[in-house]
């Protein structure tokens, strides 16, 4: 894959968590205006997110890239952070695609 995802849990508790997601670049051309999907496989509600922007419906997610990192050049990578609110378990996202292209993670 030329992308590569991240997913850390930086900390959690019974109602909420702190991630962050590193994206990286394996491929050979830079990755302009970056888009990541994912799914929370959980009741995850993000309430709070840093370096992107951010949709959330239901578990489906989407984050953008802000206008300083919108250019993840080969062999680069950007992150992003976010706090998230939980009332069940927290199982981290497992599938992530970059601008529709499916990453390994």
């Amino acid at each position: 894959s030329t992308c590569q995802v991240t997913y850390t849990t930086q900390s959690q508790w019974a109602t909420g968590f702190v991630a962050t997601v590193a994206v990286r670049n394996n491929g050979t051309a830079p990755i302009s205006a970056w888009t990541l999907r994912f799914a929370f496989p959980g009741d995850q509600r993000i309430t709070n997110l840093w370096n992107g922007t951010y949709v959330q419906t239901g578990a489906a997610v989407t984050v953008s890239h802000t206008g300083w990192n919108q250019l993840i050049p080969p062999g680069g990578s950007t992150w992003f952070g976010m706090y998230g609110a939980s009332t069940a378990s927290q199982p981290p996202p497992t599938t992530f695609t970059l601008n529709n292209t499916p990453c390994t993670s």
